[in-house]
């Protein structure tokens, strides 16, 4: 939900800066580029943490799986699987 809600608020910068007109002052431009700037380093972050989270429920069910691929071959030891 905090990359959805990133995203947004990114989105809503860059808008805002396409938005400034032709008198807009160098400090009008200069904020706006600041919270252009400021909002996509809160969306990397996000993205980030969003990445790891999926490897790893990714990482936590390709285990599982190796598992129960173990157990089906009577295999003492799960195989190591593909992907880790």
């Amino acid at each position: 939900m905090a990359f959805c809600q990133d995203l947004g608020t990114y989105a809503k910068a860059i808008a805002a800066a396409g938005a400034l007109r032709p008198d807009s002052t160098v400090s009008d431009f200069n904020k706006a580029q600041k919270e252009e700037n400021d909002a996509y380093k809160k969306l990397q972050r996000s993205a980030n943490r969003l990445s790891n989270a999926q490897s790893a429920a990714m990482k936590k069910v390709n285990l599982t799986f190796a598992k129960t691929v173990g157990d089906i071959k009577g295999q003492r030891e799960a195989p190591q699987p593909r992907w880790r």
